[in-house]
């Protein structure tokens, strides 16, 4: 008895699925500044940029020089008296691991080092490879980082977060900006400009051209949201994984809803202590206070900062709440088989991702403070139990809204995980 699974077929055609939405959409050219969205969510497909690659290729070089001339010169300088304390850009991760804060050390570590230079990496590795047409090995393990872990990536917040600290100590100090801090603001636009020009469609096509696969007998398709490859779905259920990238497939992902609700209750239960405990001490002339969240931003009210004040008030209060709420409707609705307003429920999605992240302004900003304000007696800064709370927070969200499936938005109620 031949028990031989039969050969599936591979095929190049102009169709590209959502991966917001698992809509299969008819894949048009378009001329460059256009873009095309989805038929069914509105969500952007793919925009088309004149002359990307090169232009990529070229701030992937300068971005890399950039980092390393952020992490070699001096960051940021304080002036207090006669006192002055320099900070190189890691400062603040070795000032935090030497208070023991070794969560949040290796946090800021991650967002504002690793992941950044990860993706330099990858970017530069996947270019210089598209520019000699030579496919280099593990291309497809780059380019997997490179479209899912940009979130990651909080270089843009960071350097807000220098905005931030400058206005707080503008009355008590002078901060003298160094070399690095100008190299890193560079960096930060160069890497926005990236990504506004990197076409994830091109790269993947590049990759492999064929983007459907199929056994004979195929009526039912799932999408690969990763490459945006076309799955039929008794293929899937012999491989379970997409035949161009090798990326795990699902019609959905496993367990959305109770990963993300049990996701939700957590960055809920750590948000009360994170409200309620002290954020920082600040030690002046050997008078101590702490600070909460709230009692910061009243602060900074107070003291007519209210530019300031609204910012840390909407990053660190009003988004993280905001965020629970709609991530806590959008499982509830689909907990429901809820089906109107679909699209609105899908740009609720889509925002709560995107400014979810945001909230670390205040964890960057304590970074730095306690980096730079060790002037022993005459003033010093120290980080406080809620300080770790809040960043969990903001972890365990943006890690809600990545468990959560935005496709469950669209699915018949009758049908959880339809064939598409």
């Amino acid at each position: 008895m031949n028990t031989k699974s039969p050969p599936f077929v591979s095929q190049q055609r102009n169709l590209i699925a959502c991966h917001h939405c698992g809509y299969i959409n008819d894949y048009i050219s378009i001329k460059p500044g256009d873009e095309s969205d989805c038929g069914r969510c509105g969500h952007q497909l793919y925009s088309e940029r004149k002359n990307w690659e090169t232009r990529t290729i070229a701030l992937s070089v300068a971005g890399i020089i950039l980092f390393i001339c952020s992490n070699c010169f001096s960051f940021l300088g304080l002036e207090a008296g006669y006192q002055f304390q320099e900070s190189t850009l890691l400062s603040g991760v070795y000032a935090l691991y030497a208070r023991e804060q070794y969560l949040l050390s290796l946090l800021v570590f991650l967002t504002i080092f690793l992941f950044p230079l990860t993706e330099l990496f990858a970017l530069s590795y996947v270019f210089i490879g598209r520019l000699l047409n030579r496919r280099p090995p593990g291309l497809s393990v780059f380019l997997h980082f490179l479209f899912r872990a940009r979130q990651w990536n909080m270089l843009e917040i960071f350097l807000c977060g220098v905005l931030v600290t400058s206005v707080k100590l503008g009355e008590t100090a002078t901060l003298l900006p160094g070399f690095g801090l100008l190299s890193f603001a560079l960096l930060v636009a160069i890497l926005i400009v990236i990504n506004l020009h990197i076409s994830r469609i091109h790269l993947w096509n590049w990759y492999q051209r064929d983007n459907f696969f199929f056994l004979p007998k195929d009526r039912s398709f799932y999408n690969c949201t990763a490459c945006n490859a076309i799955v039929g779905q008794l293929l899937w259920q012999q491989q379970r994984h997409c035949p161009r990238c090798e990326y795990t497939i699902a019609p959905r992902i496993e367990n959305s809803v109770q990963k993300t609700t049990a996701l939700l209750i957590a960055s809920v239960i750590l948000y009360i202590p994170a409200m309620i405990l002290p954020i920082m001490s600040v030690t002046t002339l050997g008078k101590a206070s702490q600070d909460t969240i709230m009692s910061g931003v009243v602060h900074l009210f107070h003291e007519g900062m209210w530019v300031i004040g609204l910012i840390v008030f909407i990053a660190s209060i009003l988004v993280p709440v905001t965020k629970l709420v709609i991530m806590g409707y959008l499982v509830w609705s689909v907990h429901n088989q809820h089906t109107q307003h679909q699209r609105a429920r899908q740009r609720l999605y889509h925002i709560t991702e995107f400014v979810g992240r945001w909230s670390m302004i205040d964890v960057f900003v304590i970074t730095l403070l306690v980096a730079l304000v060790q002037f022993g007696v005459l003033m010093n800064i120290q980080p406080e139990a809620a300080a770790l709370a809040f960043a969990s927070v903001v972890i365990l969200t943006m890690l809600a809204a990545e468990t959560f499936d935005p496709r469950l938005i669209w699915d018949k109620p009758t049908n959880r995980t339809p064939a598409l």
